[in-house]
């Protein structure tokens, strides 16, 4: 299934006091939105701009070492 990723900041920068979002939606219209910054990221799901889910870095390369699927990087 397609997902739409919408970046709002693009070229290679460092992020500061502001996060970076990413907006996701699918055919169905939007999933959510994720909020990246130093130090968490962040998942808003759509129609909630009070309760979103949040972890850190280490946390989430654990979640994604255990539950992602490997994929190998193609040349």
């Amino acid at each position: 299934m397609a997902h739409e990723v919408i970046i709002k900041c693009i070229p290679e920068f460092e992020l500061s006091s502001k996060d970076m979002v990413l907006m996701i939606s699918d055919h169905d219209g939007k999933i959510g939105e994720i909020h990246i910054s130093k130090g968490n990221i962040d998942f808003w799901p759509s129609g909630n701009s009070v309760n979103h889910f949040q972890l850190s870095w280490r946390k989430f390369a654990e979640i994604m070492k255990e539950n992602g699927a490997q994929v190998r990087m193609r040349n």
